[in-house]
């Protein structure tokens, strides 16, 4: 091993240089050279006694040394006359037939406006309740949801209470008093801790993309792989459901609805079912698409037809709102592959006046959106914030500000509240409002 030098050694000390020790490339003793060459100690006989070194270099240090003194299990063969056969148990079914498995992950991927974040708050809302067939039915679990970009009051909340969730069953995630934003990978063991504590049975992640390894590449497999394996494991044991929702490409060509999903292939191949949503743009009337892409343990194949329609709700301050509403259908012939590959034939993307209008389509008309959702939903299919304001100028919705936060609205929406008045741009291109008028 190569020592540091002095002055790398002084730019260590003030905190002007990184160092990272990798303990399957090093001995204990190169460890504690590297480390007495960084604090000018000796620590060779009591490694782990308390010293005055840097803090960052304590801690590398310590992990190392724990790591590298913890060997591999070793390779073992096992007989599969070992090997405990089980059947798999249903979180839902259809007709009779197992649809999401307990113990996996299960994906809903979609475009823009399909309503699958709708839908993954309808299953939970019948899981906490016990209305869904399969295994829970008449057995009500408690469901942990991880909501990081809708926001928990006005969209959230308001769309499990509409699909008839027993409140009391459902869990917001936090870190003191703030929504948390949760990385599989780091909070594994606390995730599992809290959901085995609180008997929780299904894990909603809406988004799945906002709980990966922040800067894990989305096209590589083993990237992927190592992010999402967590979800898996919690799965596992919290014998339960973890559903991820994620977004389809905008080409899909093919109609595979697996190879569809934004990402790497891994995506697909990790979860244990998945499925796809869609609206169908042969209808007028709104009618959207549920298919089942993918099923490890059963039968693909499910089509299904569905709707999104506003319902009412009263908040605790007894204004009257409305949010959307999943609505099952009837079965179906055509399948979400069928409008992927229809849209496909057509090779126009979508712009962002008309993504603008899908987005909306998927809440109420009298519904007002974050700015910070819509522009954070509308960058990632490929609209800048300034495209966006654009389109929603030349389509007529309205702006309003509601405290710190800016939000949008259909033309027709009702007020927001008493002192939002219509946006302007002022000095600098900032957004600023006039004083409503009387």
């Amino acid at each position: 091993m190569q020592t540091p030098t002095a002055q790398a050694i002084a730019a260590f000390q003030q905190r002007e240089a990184d160092w990272t020790f990798d303990a399957d490339d090093m001995t204990e003793d190169e460890m504690l050279e590297a480390f007495d060459a960084l604090t000018g100690r000796n620590t060779r006989q009591h490694p782990l006694d308390s010293y005055s070194a840097n803090p960052a270099a304590q801690a590398a240090v310590t992990a190392g040394l724990k790591q590298a003194a913890t060997p591999k299990p070793a390779l073992r063969l096992v007989k599969a006359s070992n090997i405990a056969v089980a059947v798999t148990d249903w979180a839902w079914t259809h007709n009779g037939a197992g649809r999401i498995p307990i113990a996996a992950l299960t994906l809903f991927a979609g475009r823009p406006a399909a309503g699958k974040s709708t839908c993954a708050r309808w299953f939970a809302a019948g899981w906490s309740a016990g209305t869904l067939p399969g295994h829970w039915e008449g057995q009500p679990v408690n469901v942990a949801y991880i909501a990081t970009e809708e926001h928990w009051q006005s969209v959230v909340a308001p769309s499990l209470k509409a699909a008839g969730a027993d409140m009391e069953r459902v869990f917001f995630v936090q870190r003191g008093d703030d929504p948390a934003t949760i990385k599989a990978a780091a909070d594994e063991a606390e995730l599992t801790a809290m959901f085995a504590q609180h008997d929780i049975r299904v894990v909603v992640l809406d988004p799945l993309m906002s709980t990966l390894t922040s800067g894990a590449d989305l096209y590589k497999s083993n990237e992927i792989r190592d992010a999402l394996d967590p979800w898996v494991r919690i799965a596992e044991k919290i014998c339960g459901v973890v559903l991820g929702v994620t977004h389809l490409v905008k080409t899909a060509t093919s109609g595979d609805i697996v190879a569809a999903i934004n990402g790497s292939s891994a995506f697909g191949e990790v979860a244990r079912a998945v499925f796809g949503f869609a609206v169908d743009r042969q209808t007028d009337d709104g009618t959207r698409i549920m298919s089942q892409g993918k099923n490890s343990a059963g039968p693909a194949g499910l089509n299904l037809t569905y709707r999104i329609e506003p319902a009412a709700f009263v908040a605790d301050d007894d204004r009257r709102g409305e949010v959307a509403r999943f609505v099952m259908g009837d079965p179906t012939e055509t399948s979400v592959s069928d409008l992927l590959m229809a849209e496909g034939k057509q090779q126009r993307p979508m712009s962002a006046g008309q993504w603008l209008d899908a987005w909306f389509d998927t809440h109420p008309d009298t519904a007002w959106l974050p700015v910070a959702e819509v522009v954070s939903a509308g960058q990632r299919f490929g609209h800048t914030e300034k495209a966006l304001a654009l389109a929603r100028d030349r389509r007529g919705y309205r702006t309003h500000k509601d405290g710190l936060a800016w939000h949008w609205g259909r033309s027709d929406a009702k007020p927001f509240n008493d002192t939002g008045g219509p946006i302007r741009r002022g000095p600098g291109g900032r957004f600023t409002t006039t004083e409503p008028t009387s």
